[in-house]
């Protein structure tokens, strides 16, 4: 049994070393397909990565963009208190003005 076991040992090895023979043909002939697809792995992988990259990018720029938005809401409305206020106290001024004016006219 063990020269049986022996003979098949070999022809498998035979069978292996011809396979292998046959792959590196067939790799030959039809241009290294292996290489082409390592390649084309790699290069989706770098793809990946800047896809990856781009779209955090974008999500930087997103949040930048609506905490701007937020930003100049909140300035619009402290402008547009302070506008109010101003306004108010520009007609305070006025009265008080006038009354001085009144004052000193009924003064003299």
């Amino acid at each position: 049994m063990t020269v049986e076991k022996e003979q098949a040992l070999l022809l498998l090895e035979k069978g292996v070393k011809q396979i292998s023979e046959e792959e590196r043909i067939v790799e030959k002939q039809t241009g290294g397909a292996n290489h082409e697809t390592e390649a084309t792995i790699h290069e989706l992988e770098g793809v990946k990565f800047e896809h990856d990259s781009q779209n955090l990018y974008k999500l930087q720029y997103n949040h930048m963009l609506n905490r701007m938005k937020k930003d100049l809401i909140s300035l619009q409305l402290k402008s547009n208190d302070l506008t109010e206020s101003l306004h108010s106290k520009n007609q305070i001024d006025k009265e008080e003005s006038n009354k001085q004016r009144l004052a000193k006219e009924q003064k003299l």
